[in-house]
């Protein structure tokens, strides 16, 4: 949702620049702060 929200026509796309930018992918950032929301 995030993706077509930006513009990204491709998810994958957006998921290579989102990693490029963060130094993570989307699921693991996901996970990362899904994480924190529970501990």
């Amino acid at each position: 949702q995030i993706s077509s929200v930006l513009g990204y026509r491709d998810i994958a796309h957006f998921s290579r620049q989102f990693k490029r930018w963060s130094g993570v992918s989307p699921s693991d950032y996901r996970q990362s702060a899904q994480g924190e929301l529970i501990h």
